[in-house]
């Protein structure tokens, strides 16, 4: 039977970690998000930022606009923010309606403020092997993959992704954690990922392919994070685990709603704090 990694009680801790800390501040962190066009995913994920906010005492801004804003005007906004000295963390959300560039978007965020960790500096620091701020997410994957309890130093971990930018400090995170760290990218070849996930004691997934995961690819006692998440036609959320698959199997799977997404939003509380404590003189956020 598998053994399900439970995100939201995982989740449920670090705002109260958050909370506790963020009670003892005088003045609270502030989080501001751009929200751009009708994305119903998008708007889902940003109304879950704020409720998780709300929860521990962080203030939040949303600053929404249009599918057919300009992409100067975004800039614009991003520009008064980071000129807002009580402005403490910003986030772009993602994905943006084209043609709105999002890697200049980003780049646009003061690096002191930007919270998700995916800034051209901090990715350029991580390149060169420079201290670097760990994303809110990845760090949230190496929480989930220590609520497995398996001794994984020095076995292998099977990145499945559609971005090299997200594999990197990923990458970089499993192997401080002593594993040795296998890469495919899309378009991936059927019959190699079944070969490599055999082989491998752990696997994130974050394709956005529904049921791509399934049970051939799987070793016994292997720990499964999915991070990828689609809409269905029915309105259902799929991961990219079949998850049916892994019912009377040995293996840890965070399941989809309730694995990764839960303690992604919780992170992005911790990194809001840190950010703030680190403007303010103040020491580091609990994690």
């Amino acid at each position: 039977m598998s053994h399900l990694i439970d995100g939201r009680t995982l989740a449920r801790k670090i705002r109260a970690s958050v909370k506790d800390t963020v009670e003892k501040m005088s003045e609270p962190p502030r989080l501001a998000v751009i929200l751009v066009g009708d994305d119903q995913a998008s708007h889902l994920y940003v109304s879950l930022k704020e409720k998780a906010a709300a929860e521990v005492g962080i203030a939040f801004e949303k600053h929404l606009f249009p599918d057919d804003v300009t992409e100067r005007a975004v800039l614009e906004e991003i520009r008064k923010l980071n000129e807002r000295p009580e402005v403490d963390a910003i986030l772009v959300q993602l994905p943006l309606p084209e043609p709105l560039d999002a890697v200049r978007l980003v780049s646009a965020i003061a690096a002191e403020k930007e919270v998700d960790g995916f800034h051209p500096q901090n990715l350029e620091a991580m390149r060169r092997g420079q201290p670097f701020m760990v994303p809110g997410v990845i760090e949230g994957i190496a929480l989930l993959i220590e609520e497995s309890g398996a001794n994984l130093e020095g076995q292998q971990a099977l990145l499945l992704v559609n971005s090299e930018t997200f594999a990197l400090p990923l990458t970089l995170m499993l192997k401080g954690r002593g594993l040795k760290v296998v890469m495919l990218k899309q378009p991936i070849a059927r019959d190699e990922a079944v070969n490599l996930g055999r082989q491998s004691a752990v696997i994130v997934t974050a394709l956005g392919e529904p049921k791509f995961i399934t049970g051939e690819m799987v070793a016994d006692g292997a720990v499964l994070i999915d991070v990828g998440t689609t809409r269905l036609h029915d309105g259902k959320i799929a991961g990219d685990v079949h998850a049916d698959d892994f019912k009377n199997r040995d293996v840890w799977l965070t399941p989809v709603p309730g694995g990764v997404g839960p303690v992604t939003v919780a992170m992005l509380l911790v990194r809001t704090l840190a950010l703030a404590q680190k403007r303010r003189g103040q020491t580091s956020s609990p994690e």
